[in-house]
């Protein structure tokens, strides 16, 4: 190989020399264009009134709670779960909405419950809320849990 060498003109010499030149170019830029691809996955923008919960791994490392443009790291290692923590939230106990309606049995019995007196009584509420620490929330846990169901 080396004998080869030493027969070539200097022209080719050169061209080859620019030949690899240009190869590892090429396939740098490549890469560096998909890397650069890969970390535009990372940034995203918080709206007002939304919290992001970053997740590295699965394990909560921090929660962004300022508005703007943010940068973690893109997937698969960092996943953001994106909390609206200004919405009022409602939970009914008891009945769904329109009491008047027709309810299945299911959610007659939710309500239904038996005294220490042996009466029956039926206690419907609504407990209205907004979410002080969206990790605690427990969206982001919920969907967390979902998309590792739907990867199984």
């Amino acid at each position: 190989m080396a004998n080869d060498e030493e027969n070539l003109s200097t022209d080719q010499k050169v061209r080859r020399s620019v030949r690899k030149t240009l190869g590892w170019a090429a396939g740098l830029i490549v890469v560096l264009g998909l890397a650069g691809f890969w970390a535009s996955f990372g940034f995203f923008t918080l709206e007002e009134g939304r919290a992001a919960v970053i997740l590295r791994l699965g394990k909560h490392v921090r929660t962004i709670t300022q508005s703007g443009l943010h940068f973690v790291l893109p997937p698969p290692f960092d996943e953001r779960v994106i909390v609206n923590v200004t919405a009022v939230r409602n939970e009914d106990f008891g009945f769904r909405g329109d009491e008047s309606a027709e309810k299945d049995v299911a959610k007659i019995l939710e309500a239904t419950m038996q005294t220490g007196d042996n009466n029956i009584v039926r206690a419907s509420f609504a407990v209205q809320y907004t979410v002080k620490d969206a990790f605690q929330a427990g969206d982001c846990l919920a969907e967390v849990r979902e998309g590792i169901e739907s990867a199984i």
